[in-house]
């Protein structure tokens, strides 16, 4: 039996968030939009601009932290 959505390891992708935001955005007619991400949320909506230009007006990303490179 699969896992419900919420306890799967990748329930939570940027492949899969990026989708839904792209499916919301079109679904409510919004696009091109002004988004805002925090932390999770600005590394979804710059990869949602850097794959679907077309649906964003600007972006607005906060704390999304840092690669670190050893």
């Amino acid at each position: 039996m699969a896992a419900p959505p919420a306890e799967r390891a990748d329930a939570y992708s940027q492949e899969i968030l990026v989708a839904d935001l792209a499916a919301l955005v079109e679904q409510l007619g919004l696009a091109p939009a002004h988004l805002v991400g925090l932390s999770l949320g600005g590394n979804v909506v710059l990869n949602l601009a850097l794959r679907r230009p077309d649906l964003c007006r600007s972006i607005v990303v906060a704390g999304t932290g840092r690669k670190e490179t050893l």
